[in-house]
């Protein structure tokens, strides 16, 4: 039969109305539950007035509260904070957790929730204290990498003072927020491979999970169920023992961590660095790894340690070993050593032994490196340049003995004008125009490797008459007008008389003397000239 307590009480009164017999006659409920009734009136501070104020239902609650309290009162209370730490381990979840726990019980000789209540109280709890992030992830089992969408001007080249925009590239492992960040002058491929190859060197180890974005390096064809990974960039995941699961399309929670680590970049990397000026990129990221540093040592907002400590106490351990190598995308080409020793890869130059002139070899090139092959052995190899085209890379042990020890004959402005001067004072006057015509010197420098071809070729008084002729034209000749000079000269013979002059070194104010009927019903291209030849 149903028990009505508020009834129950009201007829009994607290002793001053009917005995426990006749409320138990009255009600139709034993006499021990009627005594049950009235003891709970008594622990739970029940008077006349609380009684007379409360519904049935209310007086109901009470005692419930009370029964509810009193029972759980016998039950071991779970280690909750205990509970997020050992979640976010792999292979762990509430199951497991709750059979350890019952067993410490029976081990104490206490009384354990069942799995159900067990859940339900940690639920409540976790809810109170937001730690649904910690629950998510588990230590050393996923990275994040992405692109800072701000980039920065602060690579100033020494020579040309050319302005070289920087992007970074962020890596962080969500569960301890541990960051690596690195500038690069682009994002395309090699950039995007170097920075994983870096990133995995400085964590470690390489986590069973790598989460990009869907740009195209990384993803050749998003989809949210099936997204088609670029070629390279799966290489790279089974060279490192990691698999790619790119983020859903327009999903930034899908790596927010990761987003997250971009603001801090864009704040105390990128901005705090705005002002600096660097002449390389390896400056720019010894600054940038200082700035890390900090980061990385800084306490959690939501941890009492710093992202390092956590990361080397609770995710190190779990990263998978790295293998001896890293992953080189690796591009091969041909190429022919110049008479100056060197080669041309990229529009950079790299100086190659001089036993290897005029011989074709394989140039491999990495992100950081340029290696010669000849006939399938390595033959040297050099640190990549980067930057302002046209830079050298120049070992001294590749040049011959004569230029090795003769500085002034290797390529120079100083060598080529000594030789032009030796020559004559048009072919000097060329040469000095070449060079003072170009941003950077060194531009000029195969232009007058081709006049010394031509003289080489053709004999010093043609050079001379013909850089005569081109400086009668224009004060800023080049070497193809020289050239062109020379073949149109081949095709129209000089007169014996004036070819005379020329093997005599004496170069009039003539110059290349033609026929007045070679202009016959054309106006010449290369300025007003008189009837015998001479210009206007």
């Amino acid at each position: 039969m149903a028990v009505n307590r508020k009834k129950i009480l009201e007829l009994h009164d607290f002793g001053d109305g009917l005995s426990i017999r006749q409320v138990s006659e009255a009600t139709g409920n034993s006499r021990n539950t009627v005594r049950s009734v009235v003891r709970g009136a008594e622990e739970l501070g029940i008077t006349r007035e609380v009684l007379a104020a409360e519904t049935p239902a209310g007086i109901e609650a009470m005692y419930a509260e009370a029964k509810r309290e009193q029972a759980e009162a016998v039950y071991e209370e779970p280690d909750f904070e205990y509970m997020v730490k050992e979640l976010g381990r792999p292979g762990v979840n509430r199951k497991l957790l709750w059979h350890e726990y019952s067993q410490e019980c029976a081990a104490k000789g206490a009384t354990p929730y069942q799995y159900s209540r067990f859940c339900e109280l940690f639920k409540e709890w976790a809810k109170k204290l937001d730690v649904t992030v910690r629950i998510v992830h588990k230590p050393g089992y996923a990275c994040q990498v992405d692109w800072v969408g701000d980039t920065s001007e602060v690579v100033f080249d020494r020579v040309t003072g050319e302005v070289s925009r920087a992007y970074y590239f962020v890596m962080t492992m969500p569960y301890s927020g541990c960051m690596y960040v690195e500038a690069f002058p682009d994002m395309k491929m090699p950039s995007w491979i170097a920075g994983h190859n870096h990133a995995y060197r400085f964590f470690g180890g390489a986590p069973a999970i790598t989460v990009p974005d869907n740009l195209k390096c990384g993803v050749a064809a998003p989809d949210p169920y099936e997204p088609l990974l670029n070629e390279t960039y799966s290489q790279l995941a089974d060279h490192f023992g990691t698999a790619v699961v790119p983020a859903k399309v327009y999903c930034p929670k899908g790596k927010a961590q990761v987003e997250r680590t971009v603001k801090i970049v864009e704040t105390w990397v990128v901005a705090a660095l705005r002002n600096e000026r660097f002449h390389t990129f390896d400056e720019l990221n010894r600054a940038v790894r200082e700035r890390v540093a900090w980061l990385n040592e800084q306490t959690a907002r939501d941890r009492d340690a710093c992202r390092l400590d956590i990361f080397k106490d609770e995710e190190a351990e779990h990263l998978s070993d790295l293998p001896s190598d890293d992953f080189e995308l690796a591009e091969w080409r041909k190429a022919r050593v110049q008479r100056d020793c060197h080669i041309q890869f990229d529009r950079m130059r790299y100086s190659v032994p001089c036993a290897y002139i005029g011989c074709d070899v394989d140039v491999r090139a990495t992100y950081s490196t340029v290696a010669v092959y000849s006939a399938g052995q390595l033959v040297c190899m050099h640190r990549r340049l980067r930057g302002r085209i046209g830079q050298y890379s120049t070992v001294e042990e590749h040049m011959p003995d004569h230029l090795r020890t003769s500085p002034d004959k290797l390529w120079s402005e100083r060598g080529f004008t000594e030789w032009a001067a030796k020559v004559g004072p048009s072919t000097e006057a060329c040469v000095r125009a070449i060079l003072g015509s170009k941003r950077v010197v060194e531009q000029g420098y195969r232009a007058c490797r081709g006049l010394k071809s031509l003289a080489d070729k053709k004999g010093y008084p043609t050079l001379e008459a013909a850089c005569a002729e081109a400086l009668a034209v224009t004060s800023q000749p080049s070497y193809t007008q020289v050239k062109n000079l020379l073949a149109r000269a081949e095709a129209a013979p000089l007169a014996e008389a004036d070819t005379d002059r020329l093997v005599d070194g004496a170069v009039g104010s003539l110059g290349f003397l033609r026929d007045p009927g070679d202009y016959t019903g054309f106006p010449p291209a290369d300025g007003n000239r008189s009837e015998d030849g001479e210009v206007g």
